[in-house]
């Protein structure tokens, strides 16, 4: 198996060899054979207590292993691919709910699974929800939910960075997409990490398209507001978009400003001045829309102050 391994991965020197072979032999040290084999190398039949991370990454490289040297024999519409695509969904949720950190040598065969077998109707109609095994493997209210995160979620995200097939760059730009559209756990839109896995163009590129849902637009001005902006991007934001007459996604344009308000221009800075007075002179503004507003104008006079206290320190 390590053998197998090897010829798909980076490394070039026996030291590298010697690395991967001692992780591969301690998956297969700390696998629970009688309950791998059991289940039949499926998943969704390990019981509760068979959930073992060492469980779930050997029958992983199992089946890949598996599929590879039967791939030219086999129709997608066969029991050995369903059960295969079976076991690719039920082990990203688990790996999802149980928070497990997934080896990359073994998350590299899961990814490449999804992506070779993406249009197979079990994702496509996602009948995988009503496998009754992976109901009582993962007892929830709501499946669909569960079944949802497959494949855009932060966690899988991460994963596909690791990987190195050639398919890498459109996978992830895709995930990227569909991650947006995901509603982001508050833990996630506090830490670092996130930041790095949308590219601020990609951002501008959703908060400015018509064809992005609310959701997707929220996300990608949420992260933006965690950022420093260039002084450009802030203008740009302002004259172009945020001041123009009409404009209905002003709550998302001033949130992606929020965490560069230090970085306004004086004549930025009363352009936004002027068009939150004229917000609130309008008297459209709910109770929830008035928070992030006022939150500006407040960071905006204190900002103000600080200049005004140099120049006279001066």
């Amino acid at each position: 198996m390590s053998h197998l391994v090897w010829r798909f991965e980076t490394g070039t020197t026996n030291e590298d060899f010697q690395q991967l072979k001692q992780k591969m032999y301690k998956v297969v040290l700390e696998a629970d054979w009688s309950t791998v084999i059991g289940s039949g190398f499926l998943v969704c039949f390990l019981p509760k207590t068979g959930l073992e991370q060492a469980n779930l990454w050997f029958i992983m490289l199992v089946q890949y292993f598996e599929m590879e040297f039967v791939e030219e024999d086999l129709a997608e519409e066969s029991l050995q691919v369903a059960n295969y695509v079976s076991n690719l969904c039920t082990f990203l949720n688990v790996c999802y709910l149980k928070q497990y950190d997934t080896p990359a040598f073994v998350m590299k065969y899961v990814l490449e699974g999804i992506a070779r077998f993406q249009n197979h109707p079990l994702i496509r109609t996602n009948q995988i929800i009503q496998n009754k095994q992976l109901r009582q493997l993962l007892p929830t209210n709501n499946m669909e939910t569960v079944y949802g995160l497959l494949p855009a979620c932060i966690p899988r995200l991460k994963w596909f960075q690791q990987s190195c097939l050639p398919w890498k760059a459109e996978f992830i730009y895709r995930q990227r997409l569909d991650a947006l559209q995901e509603r982001l756990l508050p833990m996630h839109t506090i830490t670092g990490d996130l930041l790095a896995l949308f590219p601020m163009q990609l951002l501008f590129t959703v908060l400015n398209s018509n064809n992005s849902n609310q959701m997707s637009q929220t996300n990608a001005s949420m992260i933006l507001s965690r950022v420093s902006l260039p002084e450009p991007l802030l203008c740009k934001l302002i004259d172009d978009r945020l001041t123009k007459k009409g404009c209905k996604k002003w709550p998302q344009y001033l949130r992606a400003i929020y965490g560069s308000l230090h970085e306004l221009s004086d004549e930025s800075r009363f352009k936004l001045f002027a068009f939150i007075s004229g917000i609130f002179k309008s008297n459209q503004l709910d109770a929830a829309h008035c928070v992030l507003p006022i939150d500006i104008l407040t960071r905006l006079f204190i900002i103000e102050q600080r200049a005004d206290g140099d120049i006279e320190d001066k």
